[in-house]
């Protein structure tokens, strides 16, 4: 009893200190500001609307809603949980990320609770939980103001409910599995059809008889009745993105979220040994496969992050947690060895760093001794620092020394800036809208993001071609960050932003000429 109450305690207190620690320290990433700015409108009309008479909300070329500027692109459950934190909290980066670093920590009982129920192991699932709790790329997915915590939380929740289903199941898993995957589909419902099916997959190594197909039926169809309004809403952009999914390179799609799979959610090396131990374990083997299943799915998505695998890190961190406990029966001191190697380091995942291209492999791998980098020490580090960030700075001089009405050109970052900034028209970024040939101010940042149209390459060519520069001179900003620093993607996120090119605030100092 004593060590259940022990360990209870250091996973509660423990995760809770790497979750809520310094929520504020880091500003909104344009992502983050997209949920803020949208919540911020909940709070005047009550449902998410991406226009406030000066500025448009937009990272998709103004696709995400009609005339009537009702945001329609994603779910609106991430916006209303911000919202809600806004309106009891007050606005800022802290509060609207805590519902969702809370929402993190319920994960790790979460998880101890699927993986007990599925293996009927205490021990494993305590392993798992902990074993999560160290899990780096899902704690910085869980501080964020998006859906992640929300998807995550449903994932656990289909993992506990799910298994018992296909044997049959008693009334609380039905209802338990569809409200876990009403909650997926408001989240994100890209990522809710790509869990399905690679849970359907993972179901074919437990096997489904008659009274779990009976269950598993009246689940799915409690589910689609909790998702008809927002497949009502939302109805028009699962058009838009089916047009996506004929142009896509899957096998290359396949290969990076295979690659991102076996290197962040579950290092190649004791993933095999998972496999190797559960040969036999039918268990074992659906964890293997829901994880499989999922790289799949997504393979044939418009989109490639790796956000969209951080739903199944509870699975990584069991299949860890059943590599080393299987291990563990043959050699305690190897399983020691292993498990802090995976904590502490990032070695087992180092062979594939030295085969995959730039764009997969990780931007700050936080190097402790020649190659070999720790994932968790950069986390503490960035838990202890001060993110200067140079969107911020931007706008504190622009609040500063900009009048009430001036047209600010972004390259990127706009969203951040709207948010950040009052009574600026702030314009460019991903919004696909008319740009200003004589702005007051430009904001440029040091790299190109996408050369889709109406974004940020667009942008860029805009200044080259329309935009006298001549006519502007550059603001000195005391900055540290680069860009995308905050954004929690391994191969872009910074734990101490490093010595990289910052954006570039430019004011203009020569009148516009006169207009007759």
């Amino acid at each position: 009893m004593a060590a259940r109450r022990l360990f209870w305690a250091a996973l509660l207190i423990g995760g809770g200190a790497l979750l809520l620690t310094g929520l504020g320290r880091r500003d909104l990433w344009q992502d983050e500001a997209e949920t803020a700015l949208l919540a911020r409108s909940v709070l005047v009309h009550g449902k998410p609307v991406a226009f406030d008479g000066l500025n448009v909300v937009s990272g998709e070329t103004s696709h995400e809603f009609g005339p009537d500027y009702v945001w329609r692109w994603s779910p609106w459950l991430q916006i209303y949980v911000v919202a809600g934190a806004f309106k009891t909290l007050g606005e800022g980066a802290a509060q609207a990320r805590l519902p969702f670093a809370l929402i993190g920590l319920c994960c790790l009982p979460l998880t101890f609770w699927w993986v007990r129920r599925l293996f009927e192991d205490e021990r494993l699932a305590r392993l798992s939980a902990g074993l999560l709790a160290v899990h780096v790329p899902f704690l910085l997915h869980m501080r964020q103001a998006r859906w992640y915590a929300l998807a995550a939380a449903a994932a656990c929740g289909l993992l506990g409910f799910g298994p018992a289903l296909l044997k049959g199941g008693r009334r609380r898993d039905v209802i338990g599995a569809a409200l876990c995957a009403a909650v997926l589909f408001y989240a994100n419902f890209l990522v809710a059809a790509a869990l399905f099916v690679a849970f359907a997959l993972g179901a074919l190594a437990l096997g489904v008889d008659r009274k779990g197909l009976k269950a598993l039926g009246a689940a799915l169809a409690l589910a689609a009745l909790l998702c008809l309004p927002g497949i009502l809403l939302h109805r028009g952009m699962a058009g838009q993105e089916a047009a996506r999914f004929l142009v896509m390179k899957t096998v290359r799609q396949a290969f990076g979220y295979g690659a991102w799979t076996l290197l962040w959610i579950c290092p190649l090396p004791v993933f095999a040994l998972a496999l190797w131990h559960g040969r036999g374990d039918r268990r074992a083997r659906f964890l293997a496969l829901s994880l499989g299943g999922l790289v799949l799915a997504l393979a044939l998505g418009p989109w490639r992050f790796f956000r969209y695998l951080v739903p199944l890190a509870p699975v990584g961190a069991a299949l860890e947690a059943y590599a080393l406990s299987s291990l563990w029966k043959k050699s305690r001191a190897g399983a020691v060895l292993l498990g802090a190697v995976l904590v502490c380091t990032d070695l087992l995942s180092a062979p594939l760093y030295l085969t995959l291209p730039k764009k997969l492999g990780t931007f700050d791998r936080n190097k402790i001794v020649g190659e070999i980098g720790s994932p968790l020490l950069g986390y503490f580090r960035e838990l202890g620092h001060e993110l200067d960030a140079c969107e911020r700075a931007a706008a504190a001089y622009l609040n500063a020394n900009a009048r009430p009405g001036d047209v600010v050109l972004a390259t990127y970052g706009d969203l951040v800036l709207q948010f950040y900034t009052k009574g600026l028209k702030i314009v460019g970024g991903f919004q696909g809208l008319k740009l200003p040939p004589e702005p007051d101010w430009i904001v440029v940042q040091p790299n190109i993001l996408s050369f889709e149209p109406g974004k940020d390459a667009d942008v860029f060519r805009f200044l080259a071609a329309r935009v006298d520069v001549r006519a502007y001179e550059r603001v000195p900003l005391s900055c540290e960050s680069a860009m995308l620093a905050a954004c929690p993607e391994p191969w872009t996120h910074e734990y101490v932003p490093s010595d990289k090119p910052a954006l570039k605030l430019l004011k203009r100092i020569k009148p516009r000429p006169a207009r007759f």
